[in-house]
C-alpha cells in the first residue's frame, strides 16, 4: 500500500494544527480523503539507512492502526527529534493517535 504524499498535500497536513508530541517523535495529523504518510527526516539525524529503517518501522505502524481499526482517512506526517527511537516508543505514539482518532 502507497501512503506517500506531494508538496501541497504534505503543505495542507503541515498547517493542521493536531498534533501529538513527545520528547522524540511529533506527529502532525490532519482528515483527508486518502491515508498518506509523510515524514520530515533531514540528514543531519543520522546515516541514510537508520533514517530508512526509522521510517520503515512507522509506516509499519501506520498500516497496522489504518487495517486494524476503522478510522477515516487521514495524513500523518512524522517529525523526529532523534532517529534513535525503539520500535516499541513508535508504536505508543501510533496507538495514541489511533485511540484519538477513534474518539473523533
Amino acid at each position: 500500500m502507497k501512503f506517500s504524499i506531494n508538496k501541497h498535500i504534505f503543505n495542507y497536513i503541515t498547517s493542521s494544527p493536531n498534533y501529538i508530541k513527545t520528547k522524540t517523535i511529533t506527529l502532525i495529523y490532519r482528515s483527508y480523503n486518502n491515508d498518506c504518510l509523510g515524514f520530515i527526516v533531514p540528514k543531519q539525524l543520522g546515516p541514510a539507512n537508520k533514517r530508512n529503517c526509522f521510517k520503515r518501522q512507522c509506516r509499519n505502524e501506520f498500516h497496522k492502526i489504518y487495517s486494524d481499526n476503522n478510522i477515516k482517512s487521514i495524513g500523518v506526517v512524522v517529525k523526529p527529534k532523534s532517529i534513535n527511537i525503539n520500535y516499541h516508543e513508535i508504536s505508543n505514539i501510533f496507538k495514541r493517535l489511533s485511540s484519538r482518532l477513534l474518539k473523533n
